[in-house]
């Protein structure tokens, strides 16, 4: 993504979201419910001291907690606060609105929230350290920009209710030992270790810890800092010159080279809010944020010099003023969640792959007996690098759903055009045989049966199960058993080819929905299965394109996701 590209692209948007900006809170009886499928929290990195006795003690660990929502995008969002804040930061508002932990979850993301080490309910310390109280509130009052003390700034996102203010100030929370960057960033980079490819949102101190943890892991996609205020690493030999201000001295942090470059293979927005100047001010507050800024100017510079994907936006510049230090939990914070929201669609798209979008026309194809498009559709899945292999799973798969002789067509079709293909002198990858022997008898129907429950969300049951039981046992020993104990195809392909194929068969709208359903189980999202719909209908199949986008709409009804 260009970074030019983005911040242009920002400038209508933010026009829209001027409209509505004011219209952030509403009663919490007119919000659809959060349908949760997994929650919970653990403890990541961290040390262990053992005494010569053998006596331990386990500390600096982050604390995480954590909720996936039902249908939920590919990849999460990992939420990481600032000085003198804990994971609280990302919850309700000051204000008691909902604040970005449930924005995000409602737009279909995995949402982790952290504790750093040494703060928060991370606090076991292995280095020692006093909390003495100092009546500081006035000081950050100004630093956070809500204004001068005791008045706020003129148009400041912020609410004048006092009741906000004091659960503003009641947020804060100290450290627990000595602040440690390096502690952090490995307890961040262990993070992304345990649930693999995310996106990292930081805020403020977090900024600087953030760019470690995003050398130190290839797991972190993508990052959204919100006023990073220190750690703004520069190749050696790069350090801009330090800047001073009314709170001290503002100096960048030189790397290694090769580390500095891992930065530039990802996307990174930085967002800045309002009553920053340009000039030295003997303001504090605006001061301490002037240097920031300007050091964010010449970072993102510095990391696109190199190839690199950054962009920062200082959202007075595209007409969205009156935001402290805090975007996120400001009066406008919905507005400041559309423009993550649209950094993260061009960023980290939740999209199929195009091996992925040719799975359904394959199988639609198949049910509907369309030799012709059946051909191109497997054509263009192995061009994407769709196995032969694969292929053939798909259809041995699909008989069980659209018959035999479909199948049978089909794989006569397949077996054609891979001899056309070798005769064009294309080399078509074979694919592999399951990794494992298929058990058989009753384990066979054990493994089938785990299966299907998975699958389906349930243990299969119902009338015509009682009425006709030999049914229930075909599926899970036959389907759930033999064939999806196959894992030389994974279950997202399987369900994609189902998906397909019940979409081209009229009639089978209950059967369609099930799948729905079972496809958000197994990992594919609601935005991917939208782009099925999508895709069938392009393709010449209004029909299956209609019956798949109504049948997703009835799922997402039942789990009470946002169409």
């Amino acid at each position: 993504m260009n970074p030019g590209t983005l911040k242009h692209a920002l400038l209508p948007m933010a026009v829209a979201i001027l409209c509505t900006a004011c219209a952030t809170s509403e009663p919490i009886s007119s919000r659809a419910p959060l349908v949760i499928q997994e929650q919970g929290s653990f403890a990541v990195g961290g040390r262990t001291l053992t005494d010569p006795d053998g006596k331990t003690f386990h500390g600096d660990h982050a604390y995480v907690s954590y909720q996936v929502p039902a249908g939920a995008r590919k990849l999460p969002l990992v939420f990481w606060h600032g000085a003198g804040q804990s994971s609280r930061t990302w919850e309700t508002t000051p204000d008691g609105r909902e604040g970005f932990q449930n924005l995000f979850l409602r737009r279909g993301h995995s949402v982790y929230l952290m504790d750093q080490p040494r703060r928060g309910k991370a606090g076991r310390s292995t280095e020692a350290a006093s909390v003495t109280p100092v009546r500081d509130e006035q000081l950050l009052f100004n630093i956070f920009r809500l204004g001068n003390w005791p008045d706020f700034h003129p148009g400041v996102q912020f609410s004048r209710d006092p009741a906000a203010l004091d659960q503003y100030f009641r947020q804060m929370t100290p450290n627990t030992g000595p602040f440690d960057t390096e502690l952090s960033s490995d307890a961040a980079a262990a993070l992304f270790r345990k649930i693999g490819p995310g996106v990292l949102v930081t805020h403020s101190q977090g900024g600087g810890p953030g760019w470690l943890a995003a050398m130190k892991s290839p797991n972190v996609r993508a990052v959204v800092a919100y006023e990073p205020g220190s750690g703004f690493v520069f190749p050696n030999g790069e350090l801009p010159p330090p800047m001073p201000s009314a709170t001290g001295t503002l100096e960048g942090v030189a790397v290694p080279a090769a580390e500095f470059l891992k930065l530039t293979r990802i996307p990174i927005v930085v967002y800045y809010g309002d009553n920053i100047p340009s000039a030295p001010s003997k303001n504090l507050g605006e001061d301490n944020w002037r240097v920031r800024l300007a050091m964010a100017r010449l970072w993102t510079e510095a990391i696109n010099r190199h190839g690199g994907d950054a962009t920062l936006v200082h959202l007075p510049e595209i007409g969205i003023r009156g935001n402290t230090h805090f975007p996120f939990s400001d009066t406008n914070n919905v507005a400041i969640a559309d423009l993550m929201s649209a950094f993260l669609a061009k960023a980290a798209p939740d999209r199929l792959s195009a091996k992925q979008q040719a799975i359904p026309l394959i199988a639609s194809s198949m049910a509907a007996s369309d030799m012709p498009r059946l051909g191109e559709a497997l054509d263009q899945g192995l061009d994407a690098g769709l196995s032969v292999g694969e292929a053939k799973e798909i259809l041995v798969q699909l008989y069980a759903y659209v018959g035999f002789p479909r199948s049978l067509n089909a794989l006569g079709e397949l077996m054609k055009l891979t001899e056309a293909r070798k005769a064009r002198g294309l080399r078509d990858a074979p694919g592999q045989e399951p990794s494992r022997a298929i058990p058989a008898g009753d384990a066979l129907r054990a493994a089938g049966t785990a299966n299907q429950t998975r699958i389906s969300g349930a243990p299969v049951q119902g009338p015509v199960f009682d009425f006709a039981p030999l049914i229930n046992q075909y599926l899970q020993t036959h389907l759930f058993g033999d064939i999806f104990e196959r894992d030389n195809l994974d279950w997202q392909s399987r369900e994609l080819a189902t998906v397909g194929a019940l979409a081209a068969t009229p009639g089978v709208e209950a059967q369609l929905r099930s799948h729905m359903a079972a496809s958000m189980r197994v990992g594919l999202t609601a935005e991917q299965l939208r782009q099925v719909s999508q895709l069938l209908a392009e393709r010449g199949d209004a029909g299956a394109g209609r019956r798949a986008n109504e049948a997703l709409t009835q799922a997402l009804s039942v789990t009470g996701e946002k169409k």
